[in-house]
């Protein structure tokens, strides 16, 4: 039994069986939870559940799962928010700069590559949700699944720029009001693993459905 699959960057999945002789036996799929809907064959079946297929096994078969992922705006503390798609969750990505800190600590030298890094941003990071629809974006030209460069999928989605204050030089846990600070731009937020710097619970900047 083999899979060929780029899930979770793709949402179908397609199984070959191969066998020398017929043979019957059951085949037991895990549907995940984070499906709003999935179909076998184009026959739908219950996410969150162990779907069978049944069948006597000749030659080489093959099935497609496809799974239509399920959107989820998840409430964080502090009136924040966070999105996940399918399995994945995402994340705005800020842009960074890298300073190299070399230094000797117990007789150790710290030395490039082997030393600190401090990642400082390069944009503005200060946004939050402007309304629920997103859109997902596949991009085919990646070199690896987690690519900061060029992640394999991204969302789309309007964000607004919103005060956020600095406290003892960082960013405060909580922007100032939930007032927009200025027009809606359209970003791209990340899979949360394609990013270094990031910004992952936002304010929503309209009423959120209960």
């Amino acid at each position: 039994v083999s899979l060929h699959t780029l899930y979770p960057f793709r949402d179908t999945l397609t199984y070959t069986v191969q066998t020398d002789a017929p043979v019957i036996f059951d085949l037991a799929l895990r549907i995940p939870i984070t499906a709003q809907e999935s179909y076998v064959d184009g026959r739908p079946v219950s996410p969150g559940t162990f779907h069978t297929v049944s069948r006597e096994w000749r030659g080489e078969q093959s099935f497609t799962v496809r799974l239509v992922p399920k959107q989820e705006w998840i409430k964080r503390p502090n009136v924040l928010y966070s999105l996940k798609r399918g399995p994945l969750v995402y994340a705005l990505p800020i842009r960074e700069k890298r300073r190299t800190v070399e230094y000797e600590h117990n007789g150790v030298n710290r030395s490039h590559p082997f030393c600190d890094y401090y990642l400082y941003p390069d944009e503005a990071w200060n946004f939050g949700f402007a309304g629920k629809t997103v859109r997902a974006v596949e991009n085919d030209n990646f070199d690896r699944p987690f690519s900061a460069e060029h992640p394999p999928i991204w969302l789309e989605a309007d964000m607004v720029p919103v005060d956020w204050a600095f406290e003892n030089g960082l960013c405060a846990a909580l922007p100032i009001g939930q007032a927009p600070a200025g027009p809606a731009e359209r970003k791209k937020l990340f899979p949360y693993g394609c990013t270094n710097l990031r910004l992952t619970e936002l304010p929503m900047m309209e009423k959120t459905e209960k």
